[in-house]
């Protein structure tokens, strides 16, 4: 697969409007890979058919937004490096009613450029399947498995880009000293590689890509846990 975290590039390119949600985008954009996180393991392609995207993928969405505004965006906003710290105000659109549908269906649109970007470069995906050009050998890689690295590599990189063309946009208020960041990032990685290691000897994998899933699956919980454990991080907005 491209790279579950490059998926938003697809999303990333779209313009700033009203009825759309960024948010909603991004995570949507990455929600058919949410089931594999789920597992630890990228066995289980529900999530990229139309029952998942409904009654798996949206949920997850909802779900993980409320998490991201509740207390993750805090963390987020107190302990990323000033370069990387960005506070996008609020546009959605005004009415409740208005904001969730422009949420779920942001989000619905988001899962389908997952599924259609995936449709190039999987093998047995629809494309792959219907262009034969896309089997054909380059360098002892078919087509489709080129485009499947590359635009993991290139869609990393324009989400790198987006990113700090948003904190330049949208700096975030210093929270927290620079030392303190640092500290903060060093004992995270120190327990996400004890877990990780934990993880492994009881369970091990070879597979580069299982083990880079449950590399993220380390952070995210750890993340998570650092947010609802320490309340003296402001809450956001």
């Amino acid at each position: 697969m491209p790279f579950t975290l490059a998926h938003p590039a697809a999303v990333l390119c779209l313009p700033e409007k009203p009825f759309l949600h960024r948010g909603a985008l991004v995570l949507g954009a990455m929600s058919p890979d949410f089931i594999y996180f789920l597992q630890g393991r990228a066995a289980n392609g529900f999530g990229h058919t139309l029952l998942g995207a409904l009654c798996l993928n949206l949920p997850l969405v909802c779900l993980f937004y409320a998490l991201y505004r509740w207390r993750l965006r805090a963390v987020a906003m107190a302990y990323l490096l000033q370069t990387w710290a960005f506070d996008v105000p609020d546009t959605s659109a005004k009415t409740r009613g208005q904001r969730v549908l422009v949420f779920l269906s942001s989000a619905l649109l988001g899962m389908a450029t997952h599924v259609f970007w995936d449709a190039f470069t999987h093998q047995g995906a629809w494309f792959v399947e219907h262009i034969s050009f896309l089997n054909s050998k380059l360098i002892g890689l078919p087509v489709y498995k080129w485009l499947q690295y590359s635009g993991g590599i290139f869609g990393l990189a324009y989400v790198a880009w987006v990113w700090r063309k948003t904190v330049q946009r949208y700096p975030a208020p210093r929270l927290r000293a620079r030392a303190q960041k640092r500290c903060f990032w060093a004992i995270l990685g120190i327990f996400t590689l004890i877990v990780m290691g934990i993880w492994q000897f009881c369970f091990p994998v070879s597979a580069l890509a299982t083990q880079i899933i449950r590399l993220i699956d380390c952070v995210v919980v750890l993340w998570l846990a650092v947010a609802c454990l320490n309340r003296q991080i402001p809450d956001s907005r």
